[in-house]
């Protein structure tokens, strides 16, 4: 699928605010006016409706947005295709340069947000006595070493 046929398929989606099975449009008919809302029993039925409709946005929302995922991942695979295909003649004319590499934004991966890298942080290890005289032994050793050499 082409950016340009997912436009199109958004605009026809934008004209029609029905879901795939043609009831939402349905819905709007039977919910009330903000002024009709008298007794406890058209309440709930607002209340039902409501709740029917965000259910529909939600999924209709989930849909589109894995469209567009799966569009995503199928431009980033032509984008590597075509960086292939450009490296081999690269190679052909023995010339060295550098590709577009697509790198994931860290949002795209919930899990890896709240993961922290090393170099990410930027506060030196504390060091007790005992490791501090443990390394400075070891140093004087390997110095020891280093002289017999």
């Amino acid at each position: 699928m082409t950016a340009d046929e997912v436009m199109d398929k958004e605009e026809d989606d934008e004209n029609t605010l029905e879901d795939g099975d043609g009831t939402a449009g349905q819905d709007w008919d039977y919910m009330y006016g903000a002024l009709e809302l008298f007794t406890s029993k058209r309440k709930r039925m607002q209340i039902m409706l409501v709740r029917n409709l965000i259910l529909k946005i939600k999924k209709r929302f989930n849909k589109e947005f894995e469209r567009y995922v799966k569009l995503r991942n199928d431009q980033i695979e032509q984008i590597m295709e075509k960086n292939v295909q450009i490296q081999e003649l690269l190679e052909k004319l023995e010339r060295v340069e550098a590709n577009f590499e697509s790198k994931p934004n860290i949002i795209e991966n919930p899990n890896l947000v709240l993961q922290v890298q090393d170099h990410e942080v930027g506060v030196k290890l504390y060091t007790t006595k005992k490791e501090l005289a443990r390394l400075e032994a070891k140093r004087i050793a390997e110095e020891e070493h280093r002289r017999k050499l």
